[in-house]
Parts: structure tokens; sequence; C-alpha cells
């Protein structure tokens, strides 16, 4: 958010959890403030789940927009009125005038809910959390007040909920969901859950004092059953909303991106190699030179900033792949995309078409063959403070890189219908021993990246000892 903190709503929340905990002073029988967060398209963003049930809904209805979910304006949910929205800002009623959409929508609430296998709930694991949620949760817990995550999931979903929680450090807090059995509606089971845990005669109650939600029907049922609370609209970056882009929601709550507007940062030096957060890049104002001067923008915004970057320059790839299209040569053709100056660093003679046609035979490659064209690079060493860089987390460099190898997949793929497939093997410990942590630490961040610029899968992230140990157990290798 680029609010000052007089109009910061996570501020306003934490005045009043400030409030709250000097009331407890004075009576001690007064519970606990509780904040309280939405999970879907609120505390984790699911936008792996939501990517993957666009394309299997794309192929199911044959809807092309779908098969790209990069292209697309913003991203849906299964709410029938961010839905409505969605399709609405992509311009999708009036391509498809004839399109049953509420049969469209419920096919990508099945895949969205659920997927083929043993585990039909196992990918809610490859939710992410909102940017700054874990720091805020710590924020909450030292003013005195628990964190409650209140959702329209049920009790099926509770086991990877948790998970994704746990792994991401939200705990301790409160998980209150919907019970399987039943059709229940998710605002009244929502303000029933709040009404159970504020009960005087609950054990250890809570007085509910915010909740982050996402959709104004939710936020409307909770405020009408506890008027004195904070209701603040949450809208992930890239996504639908309940309301149209430029209006305000029905119920005038406060609208945030991300949960940073509740986290104090250290402030910077301004220099891109000095940052460890994405967060905390500085934009250069007017014809400023770079970063000379600028304005601090939040996690969120940056994100917006950062898909649209994605967006403009996969629009450009995809250029460049188009212009090598139809030459039926596949040898040919991927070799000039390669070969694009776009691309390409050194004589083309460093790599000769009659060499890589030679490759593509080896491996069967052909139009029609169904199997994507194999890459592998070593590369994104992990990061160390020293002389080179500031901080160990990955930051523009590495998102640059990422971005550059999805351009190459993207213009391949208007070439070859089955793609490249991108294997990036990071060092991790194989070179020199370095602590687990570290490692762990910059190649979540790294995927978090990928995730970001690259939903359809084209590039892969994988330790380089891993990848060899899972090459070794090949029998043909």
């Amino acid at each position: 958010m680029s609010e000052n903190e007089s109009n910061n709503p996570h501020q306003l929340v934490i005045d009043a959890l400030e409030i709250h905990r000097q009331r407890r002073r004075a009576d001690p029988n007064l519970g606990k403030a509780a904040v309280v967060i939405d999970l879907d398209a609120c505390g984790l963003d699911a936008r792996t789940r939501t990517i993957n049930a666009v394309k299997a809904t794309g192929r199911h209805y044959v809807i092309s927009e779908f098969s790209r979910p990069g292209e697309l304006a913003t991203l849906p949910t299964d709410n029938p009125k961010v839905w409505q929205n969605f399709l609405v800002t992509n311009g999708l009623l009036k391509k498809y005038p004839d399109m049953d959409w509420d049969a469209v929508r419920k096919d990508f609430s099945a895949n969205y809910w659920r997927e083929p296998g043993n585990d039909p709930y196992l990918h809610l694991r490859t939710d992410q959390f909102a940017a700054g949620l874990w720091e805020y949760t710590k924020v909450v817990r030292a003013h005195d007040a628990e964190v409650v995550f209140l959702s329209g999931r049920s009790e099926r979903h509770r086991l990877h909920s948790e998970h994704t929680l746990n792994a991401g450090g939200a705990g301790p807090y409160r998980l209150l969901i919907k019970p399987d059995q039943g059709e229940v509606d998710t605002a009244q089971n929502k303000v029933d859950n709040l009404l159970a845990v504020s009960d005087q005669t609950a054990p250890e109650p809570l007085v509910p004092v915010v909740i982050i939600d996402d959709l104004t029907e939710n936020r409307e049922a909770v405020k009408a059953a506890f008027p004195d609370i904070i209701a603040i609209h949450m809208a992930l970056p890239g996504y639908a909303a309940d309301h149209l882009p430029g209006q305000r929601p029905a119920d005038g709550a406060p609208v945030v991106s991300d949960f940073l507007g509740g986290v104090s940062r250290p402030k910077h030096t301004g220099r891109l190699s000095y940052l460890t957060s994405m967060s905390k890049v500085l934009f250069g104002v007017e014809n400023s030179p770079p970063l000379a001067r600028g304005a601090e923008i939040s996690g969120g915004e940056m994100e917006n900033h950062l898909l649209s970057l994605v967006r403009r320059s996969l629009r450009e790839a995809r250029d460049v792949g188009a212009a090598h299209a139809d030459r039926g040569d596949l040898a040919d053709s991927v070799h000039r995309v390669l070969t694009h100056k776009m691309f390409r660093r050194g004589p083309r003679t460093n790599f000769e078409v009659g060499e890589f046609r030679a490759q593509l035979a080896a491996l069967g490659i052909g139009y029609g063959s169904d199997v994507a064209i194999p890459a592998g690079i070593i590369g994104f060493p992990i990061k160390f403070e020293g002389l080179k860089a500031k901080g160990t987390q990955p930051d523009l460099a590495e998102f640059g890189g990422l971005l550059r190898l999805k351009q190459i997949a993207t213009a391949v793929r208007e070439v070859y219908p089955d793609g490249m497939r991108i294997e990036i093997l990071t060092d991790g410990t194989h070179f020199r021993s370095r602590d687990d942590s570290l490692v762990d630490s910059y190649l979540d961040q790294l995927e978090r990246y990928r995730a970001l610029i690259d939903p359809e899968g084209d590039l892969v992230i994988e330790d380089f000892d891993a990848a060899v140990a899972r090459h070794l157990k090949d029998p043909g290798l």
C-alpha cells in the first residue's frame, strides 16, 4: 500500500489492538483481541491452483484465453460475483455470448478445490502466504492478540490448510472452518464460528477486533454480528474482485493488497544490490535518474508492477516466435527463435542448426510428438553477504534471469505447440558446504518468483544434487 500511516488501514488495526490491550490491563476478565483473516484470496494466494483450474476448464470448454492464464487481465475465484467481474474485465462475455458461464464457473470450482489422485486436496499445499502475512502475525501477537483464520473451507481441507500455515510459520493460530456435512452458508458459518469463540463461557474467549476478507458479503455478515469490528477488504494483485476496477467495495471497507502496511520495515540505502525484499524497491519518479529519488511501494504494488512487466515481456517473446512460425522445418524454426538477437549471445556458429536437428531426432521430437523440448542450465548460485551482495535473498537479478528463460520458452511455444521445458539446477550445497536454512530460504524465494513469472510450469527449479540422485535412479542412465 502507498497510504501514509494516518490512512493506512493496517495501522488502524494496530491502533485498535493497542487500545484493546490497555482495556485488558484495566479489566483482566476481558478476552484477548482477535484479528480475523480469511484464507483463499486473502491470507493465502492460491495462484498455482487457480492457474491450473483455469487451464483445465479451458480445455474442457475450448476457451482459448484460458490456455494462457498469464495473459488474462485478472484471475478468477469461484465466488459468483467475483467470477462475473472476471468475465467482464477479460471481455469474455462479449466474445462468447452463447457460453453457459455458470456451468464454466462450476467446472472451474471443481478443478480449483479438487485434483485427480489419491489425495484430491493435496494441491492446497501449493498455496503461498500473501505478502507480509508471516510478519503480520508476529505483529498481532506482539500486541497481545490472537490470529484467527476464518475460512469457507471445510473440515476435509483442514489437514493441508494447517500444513500450509504451519510451514509458513503462521502459528500459533486458530483455524475456524465449515463442517463437511450439509449445505452451510459461508457467511453465516463465519458468524457462527466467531460467536462461538467470543462467547464468554467459552475457554479463553476472544474479542474480534478486525476482519480481513476479500468478499463483501462475509464482512457485512460479521459486521452485523459485531458492530464494532474493523472490516478491511483484501484485493490480492492480479485477481478479480466482487466490485469492478475503479469502484469501492459495497460496504465501503478500506482496501489493502497485502499485509505489509502493518509491518515496520527497515530503511534501505536505495541501491538495488542492497535490497533483500521486493517490497523495498524504489521506482524512479518522472525523469529523475534511476533511484535518485523515488517512492517506496508495497509488496502488493510491486507485484502489480512485476506482473505488468511479465505480460509485456511475454508479448514481445510471442512476437519473436510468431515471426518464425509455420516454416515447416521444426529444427530450423526453433533454431531461429533460439538464436534471435533477444536471446543470443555470441556468434550463431556456437549453435549450428544441423547439430540441433540431430539432437531433436535423437529425442524423437517433431511436430505432433507431444513432447516438450528439454533444456537445462546450471544457475542461480546461493547468495552470500559480502562484496557483491547485501543480504542472501534473490532480488531483481534473479527475477530478470527467470523472466528471460520464460521468454525463451514462450517464443518456442509459438513455433512448437508442445513447448520447451527448462530445468534450472541450483548449486545448493554441491560445490561447497552451506547452511541448509540459507539454501532453503533462497530456493523458496526463487520458487515464488518462478510461480509469478511461470504459472504454466515451463521452468523447473531443482537442487543440483537432488537432480543427480533422481537421474541415477533411472536404469537407463
